[in-house]
């Protein structure tokens, strides 16, 4: 199985109003986005997702939907029929958000204990999309698994070009054994 640790906010979404953007595309799901996301699915064999982004949390967009789960509308945009069925989970925020203590920013030693805590499941390969605003201590942690979305050119979020940088990694950097 291969693994997308995937951030939201300016990732998925511009995360700044413009006058030709739509809320959605500044603050949910921009679908120029999602294909990029999906394009990656699709190139690499049984890729899952596992949410790194702080929407974890409790967050539920209601510009996207007042009444439906956005993990369902984001899974749904990307042509899943099942819930479940390519989220497979979050990271735990041991070290991230401690105590509420959102100065900590310690996202990839909480990326590193999901690592450990599911290597049983038979991990192939991870790639970690995220932006330099919440990356924390990932460019640290995992720096041949990690795509800043922003490192070449700001506010470019999932382009194709970062979606062709995430596919190479999937396909070319193998997880070997659980972090200590």
């Amino acid at each position: 199985m291969n693994i997308i640790f995937l951030d939201i906010d300016n990732v998925l979404n511009y995360g700044f109003k413009t006058n030709d953007r739509t809320e959605e595309q500044t603050y949910g799901f921009a679908p120029e986005l999602l294909a990029n996301l999906k394009y990656i699915l699709d190139s690499v064999q049984n890729t899952k997702i596992v949410i790194s982004s702080s929407w974890r949390m409790t967050r539920i967009m209601e510009h996207i939907s007042k009444d439906v789960n956005w993990r369902n509308i984001l899974e749904q945009r990307l042509g899943c029929t099942t819930v479940g069925g390519i989220i497979i989970g979050d990271i735990p925020h041991n070290f991230e958000y401690p105590g509420r203590k959102y100065w900590a920013r310690k996202r990839g030693d909480d990326i590193k204990s999901w690592l450990n805590m599911n290597a049983w499941q038979g991990i192939d390969s991870f790639v970690i999309l995220d932006d330099n605003i919440s990356c924390g201590n990932i460019p640290e942690v995992f720096p041949k698994n990690f795509v800043n979305v922003d490192e070449l050119k700001i506010n470019e979020c999932l382009s194709k070009r970062n979606s062709d940088r995430a596919i190479k990694i999937l396909k070319t950097e193998k997880f070997k054994t659980p972090f200590t």
